[in-house]
């Protein structure tokens, strides 16, 4: 089977590496130049005969990348007999890079090449298992039986996007020199990263901003070509809210870049694995919805798949004009008739219960005083604001067919959905 093009929220063009060492100029020569010399060289069986049982993160690191080199040129593995799954099976040749920088992260877990090599290695898996789930989907439709079980890749590695992205988090979170090096030979990066809800340590500034900078910053070192960031809808620099005020302070960052761009704002996300499908399914679950202001507020939901489709797009050679796109989704409809017609796909009744939202804004204002980082009124803005937006425009520009509604509850709470 040929393996599809790598589709996440984390594209990487190339082989991340790390710079030599300076050895000629006085400093104490770098042990590993030379297995890090054969790697850059494509000379693997060589580099991994240096390296031998390697001991340490950047040693281990470099026997990851060796191995993921060896994998580029290995044939995919047979299936076994009467299975279908040879695109999740992964290759040896893999699994031995996987557990080398898996290793070297669990030595030092601010490894920034390593989170991305991991990221870069499981994207293409990520993108297999959601098609996969989704050509279920449409089977178990067609024939009126319960999906199948979601595929797992051989073996068992967390192959889904949302390790793509925890592990990207990491990455960006980890040590600036580490990502830098790790940047190197990239031709388009998408960034995502953000928070809702801030925690001790995981401010808006911090997550909007900051992250965005010391991203922006490593991208211009290594002359990253394609920049895509995913913002949300409502980003704006001068703002009150704090949420919309930092995502649009990144957005800033990115316009000053000088790198080329894309700025993709978007809405409440949908999709197997997404906390609103978590959400969604545990409402349903219960048979009753607790909903702010009794659900009235309106909500343009975009499918999980189409965003990395999108971002995809954007970081093509030659896409990023500078352009800021909303992409929503295809259909605004009040949150209590989202929960409803969830309910009707899966032949469920959900009760709807209503949550005064001024006196949770109140509450939330008292909290804030005294607890400090949580949820907050920040938050609450975000959740109760309208979202009504022309999907057209975004998605002609990238050319995609969106992901109808009903299609995005359906995947969103398939079995095997997180709970």
């Amino acid at each position: 089977m040929k393996r599809r093009a790598a589709l996440a929220l984390l594209v990487l063009f190339g082989v991340a590496c790390r710079p030599a060492g300076e050895g000629a100029s006085g400093v104490a020569a770098d042990p590993l130049a030379e297995p890090r010399a054969l790697v850059e060289q494509g000379r693997y069986d060589e580099a991994l005969a240096v390296l031998g049982d390697a001991a340490d993160a950047e040693a281990l690191f470099l026997v990851g990348r060796a191995w993921a080199g060896k994998a580029r040129t290995a044939p995919l593995p047979a299936p076994a007999p009467g299975g279908s799954t040879a695109g999740l099976l992964l290759k040896d040749e893999e699994r031995r890079a996987l557990d080398a920088f898996e290793r070297a992260v669990a030595m030092r877990p601010d490894h920034a090449g390593a989170h991305l090599a991991i990221a870069a290695l499981l994207t293409p898996y990520a993108l297999e298992r959601a098609a996969a789930e989704r050509a279920a989907l449409a089977r178990a439709r067609r024939s009126r039986r319960p999906p199948e079980p979601p595929p797992r890749v051989a073996s068992g590695p967390d192959a889904g996007v949302e390790r793509v992205l925890r592990e990207y988090g990491s990455a960006v979170q980890g040590d600036p020199a580490s990502l830098e090096a790790a940047l190197a030979g990239v031709a388009a990066l998408i960034h995502l990263v953000g928070v809702l809800v801030e925690r001790p340590g995981s401010s808006y500034e911090e997550a909007h901003v900051e992250t965005t900078r010391r991203v922006v910053d490593a991208a211009r070192r290594r002359r990253v070509g394609t920049l895509v960031l995913v913002s949300a809808l409502g980003a704006d620099p001068g703002a009150a809210n704090r949420y919309w005020r930092t995502k649009g302070e990144g957005e800033a960052v990115v316009r000053a870049s000088g790198l080329a761009f894309t700025v993709l704002r978007v809405p409440l996300l949908l999709g197997r694995g997404t906390e609103a499908a978590a959400a969604l399914g545990r409402r349903l679950r219960r048979g009753r919805a607790v909903l702010l202001g009794g659900g009235r507020t309106l909500q343009q939901p975009l499918d999980v798949d189409d965003l990395a489709r999108a971002a995809l797009a954007a970081a093509a050679p030659g896409a990023a004009t500078g352009r800021t796109l909303e992409l929503v989704g295809p259909v605004a409809l009040a949150e209590r008739e989202l929960v409803a017609r969830a309910a009707g796909l899966v032949g469920r009744r959900c009760r709807i219960r209503s949550v005064p939202t001024g006196l949770v804004r109140l509450a939330l204002a008292l909290r804030q005083r005294l607890a400090g980082p949580g949820f907050s009124t920040d938050a609450l803005e975000v959740l109760t604001t309208d979202t009504r937006v022309d999907p057209a425009p975004a998605a002609k520009a990238l050319g995609l067919v969106l992901t109808g509604l009903d299609d995005m509850l359906r995947e969103s709470l398939a079995p095997g959905a997180r709970a």
